[in-house]
C-alpha cells in the first residue's frame, strides 16, 4: 500500500483553522476520522479531497503536493 506524506496538508489545516477538529467538522467528518487519514490508517475519499479543494481554494498543482506526494522510504546508510 502507498503511503503519503500529509506534513504540508497538516500545516494547511494549521495554517486556516484552530485545530484539526475544526477542520473536519468543515469536511462534514469526524474528528476521530480525519486523524486516521491523517495518519494513512484510512485513506481520504475522493469526496474529502474534493471538499478540501474547494475550502482551500487549491490550484490544481497543489492537489498533488497536499494529497499525493509519496513518503520516501527510510534506508540504512550503514557503511560496511
Amino acid at each position: 500500500m502507498k503511503r503519503y506524506n500529509y506534513e504540508k496538508l497538516k500545516s494547511k489545516i494549521k495554517e486556516k483553522f484552530q485545530s484539526q477538529s475544526d477542520f473536519a467538522q468543515k469536511l462534514n467528518i469526524s474528528y476521530a476520522s480525519l486523524n486516521n487519514k491523517l495518519n494513512q490508517k484510512t485513506p481520504f475519499e475522493q469526496d474529502e479531497i474534493m471538499r478540501s479543494i474547494e475550502i482551500f481554494r487549491l490550484e490544481p498543482f497543489e492537489v498533488m503536493e497536499y494529497f499525493f506526494t509519496e513518503e520516501v522510504e527510510k534506508t540504512s546508510t550503514k557503511s560496511a
